[in-house]
Order: structure tokens, then sequence, then C-alpha cells
């Protein structure tokens, strides 16, 4: 083996541990049960939501996040290991909305998903999005995959 075949080898692990701590995730990383499951807004910063339809959240094998925020349907990036969490790239079609409390409300749930710095599940199957000083800041109930859970398909 070469002297420079060696340092290269040797600086290997180096270079892993530095990709590592920048926070590149892969989908590998990501917990299960943030992937590929549609979840549903129930609270913003511990507070009840407007009437109407609640926004969702969803975040697919290759980081990307999506939903309904209200009035609007937004996309972006996600990054989601070990507790942390962090949404950036966001984007959101511009349409009208008629409800003015509603728009208010997705306003403030767009801007909360950009603050977030971590998640935790609670016991009772929600997911809380957490800011960085651990406040809860967006609160989720888990829907079904085959649609049972979602209101929009649930009989009157």
């Amino acid at each position: 083996m070469s002297q420079n075949s060696f340092k290269l080898f040797s600086f290997a692990p180096v270079l892993l541990a530095l990709i590592s701590a920048c926070g590149i995730t892969s989908p590998d990383s990501m917990p299960a049960t943030l992937l590929d499951s549609s979840w549903e807004l129930t609270s913003i910063d511990e507070q009840p939501l407007a009437a109407g339809p609640a926004p969702t959240l969803s975040i697919d094998a290759e980081g990307r996040v999506s939903g309904d925020a209200g009035c609007n349907r937004y996309f972006g990036s996600a990054e989601v290991q070990n507790g942390a969490a962090m949404f950036s790239g966001l984007g959101a079609t511009r349409r009208a909305c008629a409800d003015a409390a509603r728009m208010e409300q997705e306003t403030r749930f767009l801007e909360a998903l950009g603050t977030i710095t971590a998640f935790r599940e609670a016991a009772n199957g929600r997911l809380v999005l957490l800011s960085a000083d651990g406040f809860p800041r967006l609160t989720f109930r888990a829907l079904g995959t085959n649609g049972a859970d979602d209101p929009a398909q649930t009989p009157p």
C-alpha cells in the first residue's frame, strides 16, 4: 500500500465524522413513524385552531415536507434525526383565502414550521414539533394511511 493510500484511509473516519456533525440526514436515519405518514395539526403554540379543515404535514423518504397550510399548499425540505428537526426552503402557493381567521392561522403555522429545531412523539400518538427553547410550537395527530382518519373521507 502506498503512503498516499494510507493517508486517505486514515482520513476517511474523520471525514465521515465531519459529515455527520453537519446534520446531513439520510432518509434511512429518519424515524420510520415520521416518514410517509400524514399528520393533522391540532394546535399552534398550544392554542386551538380556527374552524375548518386543519393544516397537514407529510415527510417523504427523500426528506421532502409538504401539506396543506389551510388556504395554500406548502413544500420544502426536512432534516429529521435523533430528536432534531429542521424545515427549510419552505414555499407555498399563493391562493387568496376568503376567511381572515384561516389566513392568519396559515401564516402562524408556516412561521412556526420555520422555527422548529426538535420533535418528540407523545405517548398519545401525537407528534410535537418544538422550538429551540423546547416550547411546543406545533402539535399533530396521525392520520390513517388508508384515509380512515381523514376528516374529508369520514362520513357525517
